[in-house]
């Protein structure tokens, strides 16, 4: 998925990094590109950009209740660069779509595009992630000459961490959709607001990908989803009319070994200049917009001259462009628990009933491997919980003893006979929790939990969260999990089973396995104890 906010401003811009994607990139590698403008802007963007590949949006479209455009029109930015002061507003707005784009893209990864960036070689989805790991544009010049750097600082701050990297570099660049959601539901946990509210307020200063990369790394996550290769992504900027004098274009596509180039749309260069002088590198014979055979500056600026009503446009725009609110997620967030027995099946109708005690106004809802549950058992669970819900088995590789020795040879040396409870034949089947996508936020509670307040308040929390296990404490106990259903997830679990041993033959020693680095990411993803209080203490 490509992402790329334009404004009106940079509709010509636009059109030149449209024109040299259609040159260069593999189409039949992506999914999907998402060009996100003012609404106001729907209907003639779509004229000039909209084709099976590309949906036209509205930015109102990613964010519920106009939260945008509220917080949006207060946010006038003053941000210094050089010796001349800018009012940033949509500047700022460009980068709240960037973030809010996470809730809706259905890709593990999304490209972020700017107006002012340009293709200049072929490339496919590969170029820009290998083996899970998305490539980051390392910038030493911003390293060493500290470019930029009040952009970490600002992260810092509204991070509330310690960490300062200005070694990577911005867009073209991409992001994790998992590592944006979770920073999202961080600093709405970290502030209590709407995450919209805290960034677009007027108050804090802020930077999406300085706030992307600082959380990325203060969450330990920045490993498992990135590696940083210098000038992989971008090499020459231009900012300047004076630079762009002496800018060899010719050996860009020629010579570079970037991906794109970047012409600044708030330098002082003339897009038709810039359009006129890369017209022939990026001039396309292929015919997939019926605007390759029309002038597109032509178009645009007949469109320009036609003064139809916006109120109208907007109407249009609502019943003509819904592509995009399809895929947007829809936000239901509930209680699940898990039963695999009929023991466990009547502790989940207690458990349900003291969720509901609390007052609570999220759905209960109860899942278990397919078959398990039978006859009057599984009625009485249909009348409690608002719904049953049957998911696969997941076989428990843990009951072979070949597997045992070969994954756990310390423990099975100190304990030859050890062998998973019988109850834990099923436990595996306890992951499909991740693949409950119809929810978009999950508080996990095991059958055998009693809840004694409201604790509504976990579904702040970002996914996954968990309070320490007793021994080790610096695991999680999977009694009590805040998790977001993610394919992306679910797919490294079922791809991890026959490789990754559970040191306690259940799901519990799997998850942290999987989730290795879940100690070392910010203290919001460790519940307290009294959230998950366990007999044994």
């Amino acid at each position: 998925t490509i992402i790329v906010p334009v404004a009106e401003k940079d509709v010509e811009r636009a059109l030149l990094l449209k024109k040299s994607l259609r040159k260069f990139f593999d189409m039949e590698s992506l999914e999907r590109i998402f060009v996100i403008c003012p609404d106001r802007e729907v209907g003639r963007i779509s004229l000039l950009f909209a084709d099976e590949k590309t949906t036209v949006m509205g930015e109102d479209q990613l964010f519920a209740n106009g939260e945008l455009f509220s917080d949006m029109e207060h946010a006038q930015y003053l941000v210094q660069k050089g010796n001349r002061v800018l009012n940033e507003g949509g500047w700022v707005r460009q980068q709240a779509v960037k973030l809010a784009a996470a809730h809706m893209v259905e890709t593990e990864f999304y490209i972020i595009l700017d107006s002012d960036n340009i293709a200049v070689r072929p490339m496919a989805y590969h170029d820009f992630v290998r083996d899970g790991r998305a490539v980051v544009n390392f910038d030493a010049d911003m390293r060493r000459n500290g470019q930029f750097k009040e952009w970490w600082r600002w992260a810092r701050d509204v991070l509330g961490v310690s960490l300062w990297n200005a070694t990577y570099g911005v867009t073209p660049g991409v992001m994790n959709t998992n590592v944006v959601q979770q920073m999202l539901e961080y600093i709405e946990y970290r502030y209590g607001q709407r995450w919209t509210q805290v960034l677009l307020g007027g108050k804090l200063p802020w930077t999406e990908w300085g706030l992307y990369y600082t959380f990325a790394e203060a969450s330990g996550m920045f490993e498992s989803t990135h590696y940083a290769c210098e000038g992989a992504l971008y090499s020459y900027v231009v900012w300047a009319r004076i630079n762009y004098q002496d800018f060899d274009i010719a050996s860009l596509f020629s010579q570079s070994y970037s991906l794109f180039t970047i012409v600044q749309s708030i330098g002082d260069i003339s897009v038709y200049t810039v359009s006129q002088d890369f017209e022939p590198y990026i001039h396309s014979s292929n015919s997939l917009n019926r605007l390759d055979q029309d002038d597109s500056w032509s178009l645009m600026r007949r469109l320009r001259d036609t003064a139809e009503d916006n109120a109208t446009r907007r109407h249009k725009h609502r019943s003509d462009h819904t592509s995009g609110v399809d895929v947007l997620r829809k936000e239901v967030e509930v209680y699940a628990c898990f039963v695999c027995s009929e023991e466990y099946a009547l502790a989940a109708v207690v458990l349900a009933e003291s969720v509901r005690k609390t007052k609570t106004s999220h759905q209960v809802v109860v899942f278990a491997p397919q078959g398990v549950i039978r006859g009057k058992i599984k009625a009485l669970l249909e009348v409690v919980f608002d719904e049953f819900i049957e998911v696969a088995h997941i076989y428990n590789p843990n009951f072979e003893r070949s597997f045992r020795e070969r994954l756990l040879p310390d423990l099975m040396e100190q304990y030859p006979s050890w062998h998973p409870h019988d109850h834990q034949v099923h436990l595996y089947s306890k992951l499909n929790v991740f693949r409950l996508y119809k929810y978009s936020k999950i508080v996990y509670l095991d059958a055998d939990t009693l809840v004694l307040r409201n604790i509504d308040e976990l579904f702040y929390r970002p996914s996954l969260s968990a309070a320490p296990d007793v021994v080790p404490p610096d695991n999680f106990n999977t009694g009590v999990m805040v998790i977001r259903p993610s394919e992306q997830v679910m797919n490294t679990i079922l791809g991890s089973i026959k490789h990754v041993a559970s040191y306690q033959g259940g799901d519990q020693g799997f998850l942290n396995s999987i989730f290795s680095c879940w100690f070392r990411m910010p203290s919001n993803f460790r519940l307290s104890y009294v959230y998950n209080v366990q007999s044994k203490l």
